[in-house]
């Protein structure tokens, strides 16, 4: 448990460094979520036990990187079309070693990993049209949301859980872990609101407090569903973790799998049930 947790603060303390360097290169975003994309497709390829074959790893890596950096527009649209074009002709050619099955968890999970981590950026340019700061505070609330949920269920099922939630999948997730899980992130999405409201945001922005606790509320149940979905990923590879990258948490899909099912909500629902008004 020290060792999550002085890792978990090291992390935190990196993350407040991008984001106080954003407001001057917002493009280190860009950078840091590419980044993040390959990492995680290349964890997944080590579970399948197929990152050497590097006819099929290196247009992942490539396809991953790209709209991080280039965006939703037409250029990602070219570069779908021709990861697509190009993932599919590899099993032509590499037929003997890689099955219709292989490419579609290949193809599939690049795709699922890449669009919505992806939404990150989305959500930061969103913010940028009222000032830099409002791109921050998306993003806090992206990453803290489904991190804070994961937190709270953690400690809450450490020391009260009794109750399996799925045991078949997770083993040590429990109902009171869920439970402490969403208590944890509400509390957590207030604070963050008030922490920008009084300290952070120019004096005439309103925060919307109702909308962070509906955001919270259904937030942290698509967190528990998509550590879920990972973990029956993670069964069927026959692995416990993801990778080692993060002492006490594990690889980098390992913390940011609740952060897959979370961002793209976050995104739709800011579009009707908007976190602030300036």
């Amino acid at each position: 448990m020290l060792k999550r947790i002085l890792s978990g603060a090291v992390g935190v303390v990196f993350a407040v460094g991008i984001l106080v360097l954003s407001q001057w290169f917002p493009i280190i975003i860009n950078i840091m979520v590419a980044l993040f994309c390959i990492l995680a497709v290349y964890e997944v390829f080590t579970a399948m036990g197929i990152y050497k074959m590097y006819g099929v790893t290196i247009p992942s890596f490539i396809f991953a990187a790209v709209m991080p950096l280039a965006g939703e527009g037409f250029v990602w649209q070219i570069a779908w079309y021709t990861y697509t074009i190009v993932i599919f002709s590899i099993m032509i050619f590499m037929n003997k070693v890689l099955t219709f099955k292989d490419i579609a968890v290949i193809y599939s999970m690049n795709m699922l990993i890449t669009m919505t981590l992806s939404k990150i950026i989305t959500l930061r340019d969103i913010g940028l049209e009222n000032g830099a700061l409002f791109g921050i505070f998306y993003i806090v609330i992206a990453l803290a949301l489904p991190w804070m949920a994961d937190t709270g269920a953690y400690f809450f099922g450490s020391f009260f859980g009794k109750h399996k939630l799925c045991p078949n999948i997770s083993p040590k997730k429990t109902v009171e872990g869920v439970v402490g899980g969403v208590v944890i992130c509400v509390l957590s999405m207030l604070v963050a609101g008030m922490v920008f409201d009084f300290w952070i945001f120019p004096s005439q922005t309103t925060i919307h407090y109702l909308n962070l606790v509906i955001l919270a509320l259904v937030g942290s149940v698509l967190s528990v569903l998509g550590d879920l979905c990972f973990s029956l990923v993670k069964r069927g590879c026959h692995i416990k973790d993801f990778g080692n990258a993060i002492p006490g948490h594990g690889g980098i899909l390992d913390r940011f799998d609740s952060v897959v099912f979370v961002t793209p909500f976050l995104y739709f629902f800011v579009q009707y049930l908007p976190l602030f008004s300036v």
